[in-house]
């Protein structure tokens, strides 16, 4: 147990223990689990054939901003396995799941017979995710523990961090502006295999950090400083930080800059102070928006055939809107 450190468990759930983020370090209870996944981008498993993320784009792909790519409604519809399956396994993602919903934004809903699209939550052999909404019904969102490894070599922040990849953000060292904060050490990874998880995407146009907000070393979603899984010599770290900045990373929370770029992403809480008819983007339907009217949002609803422009605040033809890349939405 690192030394200075204050865990609570839970008694309802005893297989979590939350620590205090303030340390420098999280050992075996805040492992992240998703660096241990082998995909193109460690745990992101590649989108469904045809659909239209290809592009490495650093504006989207961090924090979505492709409007068909996100939950409608700042709802996500779930199933999950049985508790008989793995009873440590279904309380650690309940409570990622209420920890998600606590945020005040997008809600996670148990639906038994969902039917459109919703997130499917299995037992595999990864833990995983698909970056946003798919669009295809199920979309499988994959559970797992690391074998031989204490408290059931899962943890309820490596499972948010899944969650966070299913409603549409990256990884946080991806960014285009992480070079500036963070430096990577390639001749320590494994294997070439191991590159894409580092990769450093390409923004489409001038980058705006408008939607991300600043680089935050801290985030759910960045790479954590003591990725042993990777490393040639384990002992070495394969990224750290330019400004002393301690740790990089954490599977414990969400950070406050991860709670409001989802805020932000979702249009959760924005018809607040001057904001009285100020439009918005509905989350996950580009024919609606919102209007803001007297601190609250109202849902409206553009003409057959047009989508929404937040940047001229008017309803557009879908090509002019500027909504979605997604030629068939």
């Amino acid at each position: 147990m690192i030394k200075g450190i204050c865990c609570v468990i839970l008694a309802v759930l005893p297989y979590i223990v939350m620590c205090n983020p303030g340390d420098m370090r999280f050992e075996i209870e805040a492992v992240a689990v998703d660096e241990f996944s082998q995909f193109s981008e460690g745990d992101l498993v590649a989108d469904n054939e045809g659909y239209i993320m290809s592009s490495l784009d650093g504006n989207t792909k961090i924090s979505q901003w492709d409007n068909a790519r996100i939950w409608p409604g700042a709802k996500v519809p779930y199933k999950i396995f049985d508790v008989e399956d793995d009873e440590e396994a279904y309380y650690l993602t309940m409570y990622a799941i209420d920890a998600m919903n606590a945020v005040g934004c997008v809600q996670f809903v148990n639906e038994t017979d969902p039917k459109e699209d919703y997130l499917n939550i299995v037992l595999g052999d990864s833990l995983s995710s698909q970056l946003g909404n798919q669009r295809t019904g199920a979309q499988n969102l994959s559970i797992t523990r690391i074998e031989n490894w204490p408290n059931a070599g899962l943890n309820s922040g490596s499972i948010m961090h899944e969650f966070m990849h299913s409603l549409g953000f990256g990884h946080e060292h991806n960014r285009p502006d992480r070079d500036t904060y963070v430096e990577i050490h390639p001749d320590n990874l494994i294997n070439s295999d191991n590159e894409p998880y580092f990769f450093k995407y390409i923004p489409n146009g001038d980058f705006n950090t408008e939607n991300l907000l600043d680089y935050d070393v801290h985030s759910l979603m960045h790479a954590t400083s003591f990725i042993k899984t990777l490393a040639v010599d384990p002992q070495d770290p394969v990224i750290t930080g330019k400004n002393d900045n301690g740790y990089l990373g954490q599977r414990n929370d969400l950070t406050d800059l991860d709670k409001e770029r989802m805020k932000i992403t979702y249009s959760c809480g924005v018809c607040t102070g001057d904001n009285n008819d100020a439009i918005f983007r509905y989350p996950g339907d580009c024919k609606k928006y919102y209007i803001c009217d007297h601190g609250k949002p109202t849902t409206m609803t553009c003409g057959a055939g047009l989508h929404i422009n937040t940047k001229s605040g008017a309803c557009d033809w879908p090509k002019d809107a500027g909504c979605t890349e997604f030629s068939t939405y």
